[in-house]
């Protein structure tokens, strides 16, 4: 066994490193060559096979969940699905993750969505049935700098666009909170929001539900200047986790 894990890890290791992904060809000779290993009872290779068949399996389906097609770019596409994540608000838009439940071409699960000036309030679990346009997810190719696409596809997200003609959205139904972990989430934010003062609301939700758009930019800053930052990006989560183990 620990030949196997040893392996596994090195394997799953190596299909990293690929800059692109491989051929179709090379996974069959893995396969090949994990089945000869099987029969040889060679485990240090057989583990090293099944680990970089893994890895490059994932890949490939996060490949498939991401992959926007290019002649889609720009198109007006009737679709329906739910919000994923709390919405994120500002003057000019509301952005949110969003799950395609219904298409009627083939498109990315998961979709970053901006609304301008909505009339509604848009909230985590709501179903929207709606019209957008897409684009494909694109960074800026600059040394040392923040690789957006990489973290995009990190997230599972294919591709951004906004809502057209929101007039003629239609909303379908509300998840219940018991349901749904984002929207257990939004009722939470909601509760201390009403509780707390608003000027510390922000860092209050950060430490317990990780939601950090109440934050303004100059408590941001502050929090830069005294190299405080992390505690409201990381810690946040740790202590939910460390509160939740506690009380139950």
């Amino acid at each position: 066994m620990p030949q196997f894990v040893i392996g596994f890890v090195a394997g799953d290791l190596w299909s990293q490193q690929f800059s692109r992904f491989p051929s179709y060809y090379l996974f069959a000779v893995f396969c090949l060559l994990a089945c000869v290993c099987l029969r040889r009872k060679y485990i240090l290779i057989l583990g090293l096979c099944i680990g970089w068949l893994w890895a490059g399996g994932y890949a490939y389906i996060k490949l498939i969940q991401t992959d926007l097609l290019p002649e889609l770019e720009g198109r007006e596409l009737l679709i329906k699905g739910v919000i994923a994540s709390l919405p994120q608000k500002d003057e000019r838009r509301t952005r949110f993750d969003f799950i395609v439940s219904e298409s009627p071409v083939k498109l990315p699960t998961k979709l970053k969505l901006s609304w301008y000036y909505p009339k509604v309030e848009l909230l985590a679990g709501q179903h929207w049935s709606f019209k957008v346009k897409l684009k494909a997810i694109h960074g800026q190719a600059n040394p040392g700098g923040f690789d957006y696409e990489q973290w995009m596809f990190a997230q599972g997200i294919g591709a951004t666009g906004y809502i057209r003609d929101p007039d003629h959205a239609d909303f379908l139904s509300q998840d219940p909170y018991w349901l749904n972990l984002n929207v257990l989430r939004q009722t939470l934010s909601k509760h201390l929001q009403a509780l707390t003062s608003l000027k510390f609301t922000g860092f209050l939700e950060a430490l317990t539900i990780g939601k950090t758009d109440l934050i303004s930019q100059d408590q941001w800053q502050v929090l830069r200047k005294t190299g405080t930052i992390h505690l409201m990006v990381i810690s946040g989560s740790h202590i939910s986790i460390i509160a939740g183990l506690a009380y139950y």
